[in-house]
């Protein structure tokens, strides 16, 4: 059986217990895409969090997009309200074969602001090959309960102004990533688009 299938179906098993764990379980779904090749670039992921105490929770991400998938799972760590961090591993999968996935990330918060960084790698980025290293970092600011404003890097896409607006278990955000983060060249038309629904 596919890698992402296994995992579409561990999320199903597991969000469905959601609303019986007097929300110590969280997770969110979500659809994200970059322009102007939507359709190629279209990815599914979703993520769950088990809150065993409050310093200490649980970790399950999934992503899959065309024949490519991963998931990752580990401990998360909360030593202070305006810290998070976390260390997960797992795998991906490409044309059938498996490759150990890890993960690591930090979430800094201060009253309305947040500033959070995550980084996935293969067994190619311990040996030297930064092409295998993907990272994401954001930082924003949210004025108004529904609107979220801040600037995004993920690699390899690009560098820019993001906007972000929720309403109740929704949100719908934009980022305008001319900037590549790989070299200096910049594309006007490239935008990462995103839906998530929060449980």
């Amino acid at each position: 059986m596919k890698l992402a299938s296994l995992i579409l179906a561990l999320a199903l098993v597991l969000s469905s217990t959601v609303f019986a764990q007097e929300r110590s379980l969280s997770g969110n779904f979500e659809i994200q895409s970059v322009t102007p090749a939507v359709e190629k670039n279209l990815i599914l992921s979703g993520g769950l969090i088990y809150k065993v105490t409050p310093q200490f929770a649980g970790k399950l991400f999934f992503l899959t997009k065309g024949p490519w998938a991963e998931v990752y799972a580990g401990p998360m760590f909360t030593p202070a309200a305006w810290i998070q961090l976390y260390a997960c591993a797992g795998a991906s999968q490409k044309a059938g074969e498996l490759e150990l996935r890890t993960a690591y990330g930090i979430n800094l918060i201060y009253r309305a602001f947040v500033f959070s960084a995550g980084t996935e790698m293969n067994n190619a980025a311990y040996k030297g090959d930064y092409k295998s290293i993907w990272y994401d970092i954001t930082a924003t600011y949210q004025p108004l309960s529904w609107l979220i404003v801040g600037l995004k890097d993920r690699r390899p896409v690009g560098f820019g102004p993001m906007i972000r607006f929720r309403y109740d278990v929704a949100e719908v955000w934009v980022t305008w990533a001319p900037v590549s983060s790989e070299n200096s060249t910049t594309d006007m038309d490239r935008f990462i688009v995103g839906l998530k629904f929060n449980l």
